[in-house]
């Protein structure tokens, strides 16, 4: 999935394009909350709701072909 989507994911934030993807796994899978993972990936809250909106667009853009 990362070689994927990985041209599409922001070079220039704080995170790895690598931790970026991560990041937004981990938010769906275990629904983890806004204040916990910026303290996991050493990084502001707004840079990770910032970060989650703009990779949920680019997942929905680049993987819609898959819903049935």
């Amino acid at each position: 999935m990362y070689d994927f989507v990985h041209q599409d994911l922001c070079q220039k934030s704080s995170l790895s394009p690598f931790q970026q993807l991560l990041m937004v796994l981990m938010r769906l899978r275990k629904n983890l909350q806004f204040d916990d993972l910026p303290y996991r990936f050493a990084t502001h809250k707004t840079t990770i709701s910032h970060l989650f909106n703009q990779l949920i667009e680019i997942l929905y853009i680049k993987l819609k072909f898959l819903i049935v």
